[in-house]
């Protein structure tokens, strides 16, 4: 598998890193849902 995802912004190629790729899967995941300040400290 690999480490980089790829994706199309603007019908531009855009590889995101390793790192990225988990951030976007976490963010997609917890989408519409709301956090109070606290736990983002």
């Amino acid at each position: 598998m690999s480490d980089k995802r790829l994706l199309y912004l603007n019908e531009e190629e855009v590889r995101l890193t390793a790192l990225e790729g988990r951030l976007l899967d976490y963010l997609l995941a917890h989408k519409n849902e709301v956090c109070p300040a606290e736990e983002l400290l």
